[in-house]
C-alpha cells in the first residue's frame, strides 16, 4: 500500500472510533429508554438477524466466551426477551427465539435510531446515502480477518 493509501486507512479507523463512540454513547438514552444496553440490543440483533441460532454459534458471532453469552442470554430470557425451542439438528441442541415483546422493542429501537440517523442524513444527496450505506455494508460483510 502507498503512503496515501496508508494515510487513508489512518483516517478510516479514527472516523470508526468516532462512529462507534457515538453510536454507543449517543444511542444509550434510545436503548435505556427500551430497558436495554448495547450489548443486550446487539445480542437480541443478532438473534433476530440468523433465525435458528444457538448460544454457541451467537457467542462466536458475537466474538464472546460461551460462559458470557450465557449469562447474558439467561437474563434476556429471565425478562421475557428470549425464548428456547427445539433444535432439529441434535437431540439435545437448543436454537434462540425472539419472543413478541423483543421484535416490538427491537422494532421500535430500530424507529428511534432510523430516525436519529436520518436526522444527521438529511442534507446528504439521496446518492451519497446509497454508497455511505453500500460502502459500509461491504466493510462490515468483509471476510479479512483481523477485528475493526
Amino acid at each position: 500500500m502507498n503512503e496515501a493509501g496508508q494515510e487513508s486507512v489512518v483516517t478510516v479507523e479514527r472516523e470508526l472510533t468516532a462512529l462507534s463512540r457515538r453510536l454507543r454513547n449517543g444511542a444509550r438514552g434510545i436503548y435505556a429508554a427500551n430497558g436495554l444496553t448495547f450489548t443486550e440490543y446487539s445480542l437480541l440483533r443478532m438473534v433476530d438477524d440468523r433465525p435458528g441460532m444457538n448460544a454457541a454459534e451467537l457467542a462466536s458471532t458475537a466474538m464472546i466466551d460461551k460462559s458470557t453469552a450465557s449469562r447474558q442470554l439467561g437474563a434476556l430470557r429471565d425478562r421475557g426477551l428470549l425464548a428456547r425451542a427445539a433444535d432439529g439438528r441434535s437431540a439435545r441442541g437448543q436454537r434462540l427465539e425472539l419472543t413478541d415483546l423483543a421484535r416490538t422493542t427491537l422494532s421500535d429501537i430500530a424507529s428511534a435510531s432510523e430516525a436519529a440517523i436520518s436526522a444527521r442524513l438529511t442534507d446528504w444527496p439521496a446518492d451519497d446515502v446509497a454508497t455511505f450505506a453500500a460502502l459500509l455494508h461491504r466493510y462490515n460483510s468483509s471476510s479479512t480477518q483481523g477485528n475493526p
